[in-house]
């Protein structure tokens, strides 16, 4: 019995990474040693799994803002003078997100929670909240979280077959 390996594609040595791809209706096995096998990108999972992050993100952040300009006047972010006790918990939570995405290495978590500690940081600043009515901050807010969440849901769309 023959238990020698058959030489890596790339660099010769022996390999015990095997590969099967159908092209053109033909099956195709391409082998590589470990240390070749770590620099050949994965094309069924790497892109799909970033742009799964990147959509996440969008769509949480998205809604997120979406939410917080439906709702500024029933939370009254900037309806009082000073940094009033929702201020205070959006910064907070933010905050707490931030360090959970820093600790677990979590891009989603950081982006999520830099977004909701600014926007509740800035609540006076953008003025959410503190008008009667449906003003053009709520617009603003609410048109830019309907547009992140559509271009996250575009990201996760199915891909076109090939």
């Amino acid at each position: 019995m023959n238990t020698e390996r058959p030489p890596c594609d790339l660099c010769g040595q022996p390999a015990n990474v095997h590969i099967s791809d159908i092209l053109a209706g033909e099956q195709v096995t391409r082998r590589f040693c470990p240390d070749c096998a770590d620099l050949i990108p994965d094309k069924d999972s790497a892109q799909p799994v970033r742009r799964s992050a990147q959509a996440a993100v969008l769509l949480v952040v998205g809604g997120l803002i979406l939410f917080i300009s439906l709702l500024a006047d029933v939370l009254q972010f900037g309806g009082s003078q000073g940094f009033g006790i929702q201020q205070q918990v959006g910064v907070l939570l933010g905050a707490i997100m931030l360090l959970l995405g820093a600790v677990t290495r979590t891009p989603t978590l950081l982006v999520i929670g830099v977004i909701s500690a600014g926007l509740a940081f800035l609540a006076d600043w953008l003025a959410f909240g503190s008008s009667g009515g449906f003003g053009w901050q709520q617009a603003g807010g609410s048109v830019t979280g309907a547009a992140l969440m559509a271009f996250g849901m575009y990201l996760v769309r199915p891909a076109a077959p090939t």
